[in-house]
């Protein structure tokens, strides 16, 4: 048999076995998917039962995560988008923090997430959100959403990012970019850097969407929660502090209620208010 009738052999198996697996998947999630409803839909009954108004329709399908750690790295790639080819680590960098520098301004990043950069003589851009968007990526920053503040006639414009880990975002962390006269001058907040090298470090995955209703529904004695309505519910991440300094995040949900927001671990069900 020659080595082309061999390859076309090889790719009509592969896609033979492709065909075969979603036939497999395919029922399987969808079954997965009408339990999940039926279950949003009993979670919403129980929550009327205590005048509490909750639309099952609106509630996220859960995703699988598991809690993480980031490795290091990302900062070289980082500073050479933002300041150019020029940026230089400085001499006095460690462990847990780290600054470049280049005639175009410095940026700092610190092992904990903080980042914080200066800038200089940029090109002025018409669309700061797209702008952000572009440079955003070129960071190696995942953002999960944008908002922007100001308006385009005033001198200082502002774009709020999230980060985004495995498609979720990161809760209660933001980075500000700061822009005067059309020109980036700033940027500020929480940038986790060693996004590409992500190592799971726990067995259990995390709670469902349903199971975090019901954990904050058996909690609200003990936070005091007197709210009436659930106005949104999602699936993230947030950053802990670990004893060794690594960049762990646990799986959990956000669930934003007329009266304040709370954060549920996807690992020990445990409630919390959101800082």
């Amino acid at each position: 048999m020659s080595g082309a009738k061999i390859k076309n052999l090889i790719i009509l198996i592969l896609a033979l076995t492709v065909v075969f697996l979603l036939v497999l998947v395919v029922p399987l999630r969808m079954s997965q998917s009408r339990a999940e409803q039926a279950q949003h839909a009993q979670i919403a009954e129980l929550y009327a039962g205590y005048d509490v108004q909750l639309d099952s329709a609106a509630l996220p399908t859960s995703v699988t995560l598991y809690t993480i750690e980031l490795g290091a790295g990302g900062e070289q790639t980082a500073a050479a988008a933002l300041l150019g080819g020029s940026a230089q680590l400085q001499a006095d960098a460690t462990r847990y923090a780290a600054a470049y520098t280049a005639p175009t301004g410095r940026c700092e990043f610190s092992r904990a997430g903080g980042f914080y950069a200066a800038l200089t003589g940029g090109e002025q851009t018409s669309d700061v959100q797209k702008h952000a968007e572009r440079l955003l990526r070129e960071m190696g920053y995942q953002a999960f959403s944008l908002s922007a503040s100001g308006d385009a006639d005033e001198d200082v414009q502002q774009i709020t990012a999230t980060q985004s880990l495995l498609g979720v975002p990161v809760f209660g962390e933001t980075l500000t970019l700061r822009y005067t006269g059309g020109v980036l001058t700033q940027i500020s907040g929480t940038f986790f850097t060693g996004g590409e090298n992500i190592t799971r470090v726990s067995e259990d995955a995390c709670i469902s969407c349903a199971d975090a209703l019901i954990a904050l529904l058996g909690s609200r004695d003990r936070l005091g929660w007197v709210g009436s309505r659930i106005d949104r519910v999602q699936q993230g991440y947030v950053y802990t502090e670990t004893a060794a300094g690594t960049l762990r995040f646990v799986p959990g949900w956000c669930i934003d209620t007329d009266t304040g927001a709370f954060f549920v671990s996807g690992a020990t069900r445990e409630v919390r208010p959101m800082e």
